[in-house]
């Protein structure tokens, strides 16, 4: 019994000392400008403001001592802020004109304490989004959004399909699409919004909104990338390329296809030294699925620019080095994979020399996994030979055969599995 009472003083004292996590998603950070109201005045000073507030005290004034309490003393003054931020709105007292700014206290009030994982800031936002005339009543609705509390769906349609233009309507839409219940419908009213665009940075601007859908901002954006030619088509396939760089492979496949205008259509093939040194460029470029393509890639026009940076990219490129990180086993996995592939591509020829080669694996693997790398190594090396051997001699009448892409993958890969077992 007495173990199970030191347990449970145990969890209130961690209780107690945890650190309450925010209520809202976004902090929107101090404000700089607030800074000459308070910066010199002491803590005492600034909770001072906040005790003796009433109707005629400066709405900014508040907003500062709170904020400068919040963000600069947090550390000493969050229960005196939990405590004390309670301002209350009384019509009876306040003058009309004065009664904005109150709900403004009000609303800082609502705010921070949500910052400081109060409950009662979620109470405090509903009051203001329940208020059909508060100017504040949107802001609240946004902050509940974040919370995870998503009780204005009916009046956000409605404030939309009425043709309120604010674009906070949108925003609130946008967070609400994080909401199963309302995804569907929001999706197609947002992706509506960003058709309704004539011109790239309303497209950009509005598909914005999306992101809250997995996958949906890429997906219209896209679209237009698809539909639109020259300098539109490059500015959309940038703009993707920072969401979904991993997809960019396949773009580039249709925009070399399809794009007649050649200073844009050779932007679109990274050459293997970008691809192996920039950050922002998939490694999925050299992989065989893309070779394969710019292997067959036909271009007329042979001075052009796509024509002299294809032939480049297929004299120059090699396999992507594997993550050190990644299994030794794993990377025989892939290599077994990959003569599967070359096959396919028709890289490597005879079905008995693609057995024989895979036969190798399997063994080699069999040999890492009881825990023998010594003989796993010796196997690698047959295979990699063998590859060498068959590529090298190409006037064989020999039915194996192996093009230099088929060289490539096969032969570099296995260099890398055995640069990881010496």
């Amino acid at each position: 019994m007495k173990y199970l009472i030191k347990i449970f003083f145990v969890y209130l004292f961690l209780a107690s000392n945890s650190k309450p996590q925010s209520l809202w998603l976004v902090d929107y950070g101090y404000d700089p400008q607030l800074n000459y109201l308070v910066e010199n005045l002491s803590v005492d000073s600034l909770k001072s403001i906040v005790l003796n507030d009433d109707w005629a005290q400066s709405t900014l004034l508040y907003e500062a001592a709170v904020t400068r309490l919040y963000y600069f003393h947090k550390e000493t003054e969050s229960q005196f802020l939990l405590n004390n931020l309670n301002t209350e709105i009384d019509s009876a007292t306040t003058p009309l004109p004065a009664i904005s700014s109150e709900w403004y206290k009000y609303y800082t009030d609502a705010y921070i304490l949500g910052l400081l994982g109060s409950p009662v800031a979620i109470e405090k936002m509903r009051v203001i989004a329940d208020d059909e005339n508060n100017f504040y009543r949107l802001r609240a609705m946004s902050h509940l959004a974040e919370a995870g509390y998503y009780e204005y769906y009916n009046y956000l349609k409605n404030e939309y399909y009425s043709g309120n233009k604010d674009p906070y309507i949108l925003n609130l839409l946008s967070w609400y699409s994080r909401n199963e219940n309302y995804r569907d419908e929001i999706k197609t009213i947002l992706k509506n919004e960003v058709y309704s665009k004539s011109d790239y940075f309303g497209v950009m601007y509005s598909a914005h909104y999306l992101g809250f859908i997995p996958g949906a901002e890429v997906e219209i954006l896209d679209e237009f990338f698809r539909n639109t030619t020259g300098k539109a088509r490059y500015e959309y396939f940038f703009q993707i390329g920072i969401y979904d760089k991993d997809g960019q492979p396949e773009r580039s496949m249709f925009a070399l296809q399809n794009e007649v205008n050649d200073t844009f259509r050779v932007e679109y093939l990274p050459t293997p030294y970008k691809i192996l040194n920039w950050s922002s460029i998939s490694k999925r470029y050299l992989e065989p699925k893309f070779i394969n393509f710019i292997n067959n890639l036909s271009i007329a026009d042979t001075n052009s620019a796509t024509y002299q940076v294809r032939k480049y990219f297929l004299l120059t490129y090699t396999p992507i080095k594997p993550d050190s990180m990644t299994p030794s086993n794993d990377l025989l996995i892939n290599l077994y994979n990959y003569v599967d592939s070359v096959v396919t591509y028709n890289w490597l020829g005879d079905l008995t020399f693609s057995n024989e080669l895979k036969s190798i694996l399997n063994t080699a693997k069999t040999n890492l996994q009881n825990g023998d790398s010594l003989a796993c190594r010796v196997n690698v090396k047959e295979f990699q030979d063998l590859v060498d051997n068959v590529y090298k001699d190409s006037l064989n009448t020999d039915p194996r055969f192996v093009t230099i892409e088929g060289w490539k993958f096969l032969y570099w890969d296995a260099q890398y599995i055995l640069d990881r077992l010496h």
